[in-house]
């Protein structure tokens, strides 16, 4: 993978889990 296209996915999934995380937080 390119180095940029692997940071995209990465941070991708960092706001997926923070999204879950926040949300499981709230409730």
């Amino acid at each position: 993978m390119r180095p940029l296209v692997q940071n995209l996915a990465t941070d991708l999934f960092a706001n997926v889990v923070h999204l879950r995380v926040g949300t499981i937080g709230d409730c």
